[in-house]
């Protein structure tokens, strides 16, 4: 029934509901995964977008076809839920696999959903289908890569995040800057250290919040 209601966009943001249901989800997983991947594979696309959130919560390995199958769907905001509950891809190839064709999707909030979770993987292979849409026309898009290849913590991203150091989004420049910081290496820090001596006293301080995490990854400093 609360997964119903939520299926109803009434306007307001759903917070005392969505913790009741994540509540009750994690209560009795196995009663709840019954109804979950009911609404999920019918209905409307409301209530399968409702059944794909949930699924997220309970979700099991061997649902990852349920998702792929999901994440070709012709609603995009389906697409987009369907990406989110992925089981993790960190161990599970087909998962990570599911991801990979997201980032090219029509549709800039299902690749913003696919990076983001690109990013959580830890996975080094991530970095190269990341990297490659650090040109997406879509600023919020390349913001999320920024982001997402700093989470990685791979030597491999910098170069991409070079390159985004210079967009002509603020944003993804500022993001693309605190990547530099977590991924480390001696490039990296060569980048920063140029950059704390901008004038821009905004650069700066931004630049020494991420030399402070970047310096122990560069073993100049430990000659």
């Amino acid at each position: 029934m609360l997964l119903r209601a939520s299926a109803r966009d009434l306007g307001d943001d759903q917070d005392s509901l969505t913790g009741e249901i994540i509540d009750l989800l994690r209560m009795n997983k196995a009663a709840a995964r019954r109804t979950v991947l009911d609404l999920a594979t019918g209905g409307t696309p409301e209530l399968r977008r409702a059944g794909l959130w949930a699924l997220g919560f309970v979700v099991e390995a061997q649902d990852v076809e349920l998702l792929a199958a999901a994440a070709a769907d012709a609603d995009p905001r389906v697409r987009s839920v369907a990406i989110g509950s992925i089981p993790n891809p960190a161990g599970n190839g087909r998962g990570f696999q599911v991801l990979v064709v997201a980032l090219r999707d029509l549709d800039d909030q299902v690749r913003i959903s696919a990076v983001s979770r690109l990013g959580y993987t830890g996975r080094a292979d991530a970095v190269a289908p990341l990297a490659a849409l650090a040109p997406d026309p879509v600023p919020r898009v390349r913001s999320m890569v920024a982001d997402a290849l700093g989470q990685l913590r791979k030597v491999e991203a910098t170069p991409a995040l070079l390159r985004l150091r210079h967009d002509p989004d603020r944003h993804v420049r500022e993001n693309a800057l605190e990547a530099l910081g977590s991924v480390g290496g001696a490039a990296a820090v060569d980048v920063l250290l140029l950059i704390a001596g901008d004038e821009d006293p905004l650069l700066r301080a931004q630049a020494a919040r991420a030399l402070g995490r970047a310096v122990d990854s560069d073993p100049r400093w430990f000659r």
